[in-house]
């Protein structure tokens, strides 16, 4: 039952204010919305064994990495919000050591009340977690260099970084990007390609960028991504030995794109290049 009325507070900033529906409403709300939501990990272990892995929350997204020994775990927290949906809830993103069950916080980001409500605009801070699907253990994530505002000057939109295990370390800078990020696809140490893109003209680039090799990026296509009749396409991507996908390289020297349009057959690109990233 409850056991008060419903209070809010108005601290006085101007933030964006966008119409959502089914919020939650009261203290009431936000603990049955706990008692739904809250979930654990488990490792299920062929043999039938069953283990708990970190601790109960609020968590929307678990993978293990391509070596298998580390968890990336993203999860909401309180305090809640009655003016936005949950995906906007703060935003707790670690790494847990299943050998240990020692657990790594990368990102720890406050309720997302502050984003422009327009195109190309973004959460300010750390975002879109992910493990690099060629590399044993290392995570990736993007940061906005213009504090997730597409209307503010900036040289630089978004910065893609990389951490390995242990995580203790400095973050490696990958690739500075004058767009906004979009998608990321792995391949080797040699080859990562990286795509990017801005609304206001509808500009596509696409980038080769060398995660263990000092060189610059390479750009592979620049376009409107409207355009469909010169549109690349997509890399042509396998599973590797870890279950995760890369895009094929064939013999160190020959990159696929596959490309579907309607009333158009497929078209076949393919940018071939050296082990030095000397892309031609």
């Amino acid at each position: 039952m409850p056991t008060g009325p419903v209070i809010q507070e108005n601290l006085g900033r101007v933030t964006p204010g966008a119409t959502y529906e089914d919020l939650l409403k009261s203290p009431e709300d936000e603990n049955i919305f706990d008692y739904y939501a809250t979930s654990q990990i488990k490792l299920v272990r062929l043999d039938g064994a069953i283990s708990s892995i970190g601790k109960p929350g609020l968590i929307t997204d678990a993978s293990a990495s391509p070596d298998n020994k580390y968890v990336l775990v993203d999860e909401r927290h309180r305090p809640y919000s009655y003016l936005l949906p949950f995906e906007m809830f703060p935003e707790r993103v670690s790494v847990i050591d299943l050998s240990t069950g020692a657990a790594k916080q990368l990102a720890d980001k406050p309720l997302e009340d502050t984003i422009p409500n327009i195109h190309d605009a973004v959460e300010p801070g750390p975002r879109e977690f992910a493990w690099r699907s060629d590399a044993p253990s290392s995570v990736c994530w993007t940061e906005a260099g213009d504090g997730g505002d597409p209307r503010k000057e900036a040289a630089i939109r978004d910065t893609i970084f990389l951490l390995s295990a242990p995580f203790d370390g400095s973050p490696h800078r990958l690739a500075e990007l004058p767009l906004r990020f979009r998608r990321i696809a792995w391949s080797g140490e040699h080859l990562t390609l990286v795509e990017e893109r801005r609304w206001r003209d509808r500009k596509r680039i696409i980038l080769a960028v060398s995660p263990g090799v000092a060189a610059a990026p390479v750009k592979l296509f620049e376009g409107s991504f409207e355009d469909h009749y010169h549109d690349p396409g997509a890399p042509f991507e396998v599973m590797n030995a870890a279950g995760k996908y890369v895009f094929a390289n064939f013999a160190g020297r020959l990159l696929y794109l596959l490309s579907w349009r309607r009333r158009v057959a497929r078209r076949r690109y393919a940018f071939r290049f050296d082990h030095e990233c000397d892309y031609r």
